[in-house]
């Protein structure tokens, strides 16, 4: 009975003893800003902050504002931001496995190699000249999502869900679309060089042949 009246204490402690560690770990500013949001049950601003390293897995970032900031690192594995800002920030080596941003803005981001971004919900994103160059993102759901411009050069989007993206200058050059669903995408002025396209869904819902690279072969 000790040992079990015990263990509230122990979570206790046990929460104090991860806050500090987040604390010591976060830039100032960033920490007073999540436990202003946190208090005030308001979304999380925190523009240009430095983020790296963070750990936000499961985190609720809705409709946060990070336009500008620095998440290099970072893990928000799980974590919700839909609506979120993050226009011009940088997602260098991020977990954003099975994240939801839905219609979040990250117009201009950096998104680079050793991002994952698997089985995430990101329909109806604005992601308009973002650099997503060598992303990992396996049957993401990218419904309606904004990629005008985008550059996925060397992206692994095996088994994504494009349908009705905007693709529209977009450089795919050596991506991985191999199963990939494009049914009712603007591919207008793509750039499909070298892209693997085996099995891949076309625009007007006919599956490329396999051995398909750099075109849809029917």
């Amino acid at each position: 009975m000790a040992r079990l009246r015990a263990l509230p204490v122990l979570t206790f402690v046990v929460a104090l003893v991860c806050a500090a560690v987040r604390a010591e770990a976060w830039d100032p500013k960033a920490w007073a800003a999540w436990e202003e949001a946190d208090a005030s049950g308001r979304p999380f601003v925190c523009e240009g902050c430095d983020l790296t390293g963070a750990n936000l897995a499961r985190a609720d970032l809705s409709r946060a504002r990070l336009s500008g900031a620095d998440l290099t690192g970072a893990n928000l594995a799980r974590a919700r931001l839909p609506g979120a800002s993050l226009a011009g920030a940088r997602l260098c080596a991020v977990e954003l496995d099975r994240a939801i941003l839905t219609n979040a803005d990250l117009e201009g981001a950096v998104i680079c190699n050793g991002t994952y971004l698997n089985h995430a919900d990101v329909s109806f994103v604005n992601l308009r000249g973002a650099d997503l160059r060598g992303v990992n993102a396996v049957e993401a759901l990218m419904y309606g999502a904004d990629l005008t411009g985008a550059r996925l050069g060397r992206a692994r989007l095996i088994g994504a869900r494009l349908r009705h993206t905007l693709l529209t200058g977009a450089d795919l050059s050596g991506a991985d679309l191999t199963g990939a669903d494009l049914r009712g995408a603007d591919l207008t002025d793509a750039e499909f060089a070298q892209a693997d396209l085996w099995g891949t869904v076309w625009t007007d819902g006919v599956r490329c042949n396999d051995g398909s690279l750099g075109r849809c072969e029917r």
